[in-house]
């Protein structure tokens, strides 16, 4: 038996009191041992490492936190996760007034309060996240623009019937960075449009802006990617797949590291932080059997994965 989970204390707490109760009234080889079936889900610690490469030992761009109620249904154009803003701060106010509405979050103050210009000593690849982030709330937190950012989508497209929302990313929401980029990419002109329109041009990304978010998008694609792939069953255990996933992650990240091109020394330190959450993670499959057991047991692999991967026996 094993408990998969995150590293919260509360849960660290819960295992070592399991642990208590199973050797106070089970025989010794039925006693819970936390320090060897206590699972880190892995899907969690994909998102550490992301966390990792936006957090200040990387990129220094982590999402702002608890900005559900920026929330726009994709499907439905549902605008009420916007009320909160729209009922304290009014299209027609100066920008400045924001600070002085009790009702809006902390986070949102964030981000309309930060200007293009405190960014000067920041990296390329930050600014355009500050002015990505700040472009999409303006555009979210307006009826106007975010009507008009749908339908410049559908005049670029006519075959389309329904435009697309900005996103916006949450650091508690798995992946919600990847998903934010996307999404400007995929409607990077309509993005465009009605920033110019609207004489937001200080928002305006430039070409390499872009660029830098093309090569950031990309290499949390394949974070994005296997993380799908730890949780893409509701009826079957993953926990086969744990090492494989790692095994898939760490070689990413060494190619990434090694490889010429545009590694711009950001997103490099990013990615060193990343690699070094998970080998913390990785290094303690080696402290319990129940990673190489699954995988043994698993029909389509068994113990031939060890054999292709040149695994010496133990």
């Amino acid at each position: 038996m094993s408990i998969t989970s995150d590293n919260g204390s509360n849960v660290l707490k819960l295992t070592s009191l399991f642990e208590d109760y199973t050797r106070l009234h089970f025989q010794e080889w039925r006693v819970f041992k936390a320090s060897e079936q206590h699972v880190p889900c892995l899907a969690h610690v994909l998102n550490l490492a992301v966390q990792a490469i936006l957090g200040k030992e990387g990129l220094a761009a982590q999402a702002p936190a608890d900005a559900e109620f920026l929330d726009v249904d994709d499907d439905e154009g549902d605008l009420e996760g916007e009320q909160l803003i729209r009922a304290s701060i009014s299209e027609d106010e100066p920008e400045d007034a924001v600070a002085d509405q009790p009702d809006v979050p902390p986070t949102v103050l964030n981000i309309l309060v930060t200007t293009v210009g405190t960014m000067e000593n920041s990296s390329m690849t930050q600014r355009a996240l500050v002015k990505l982030r700040k472009g999409i709330v303006k555009i979210r937190r307006s009826p106007p623009r975010l009507e008009k950012f749908k339908e410049a989508q559908l005049l670029r497209n006519p075959t389309r019937t329904k435009g697309l929302c900005p996103k916006l990313d949450v650091c508690t929401r798995w992946g919600s960075t990847y998903d934010m980029i996307e999404r400007a990419l995929q409607c990077k002109d309509a993005y465009v449009t009605v920033l110019v329109e609207d004489d937001l041009n200080e928002l305006i990304l430039e070409d390499m802006e872009w660029r830098r978010l093309t090569s950031l998008r990309n290499l949390l694609h394949k974070f994005d990617h296997l993380t799908t792939q730890a949780c893409a069953s509701k009826k079957y255990a993953t926990i086969p797949l744990t090492i494989i996933i790692y095994n898939k992650i760490m070689s990413i990240i060494e190619d990434f590291l090694q490889a010429d091109g545009d590694r711009t020394p950001d997103l490099c330190r990013g990615v060193r932080a990343a690699y070094d959450k998970l080998k913390k993670y990785y290094t303690n499959t080696d402290s319990t059997p129940i990673y190489a057991v699954a995988t043994a047991l698993h029909p389509a692999m068994r113990f031939k994965y060890w054999a292709q991967e040149e695994w010496e026996p133990a």
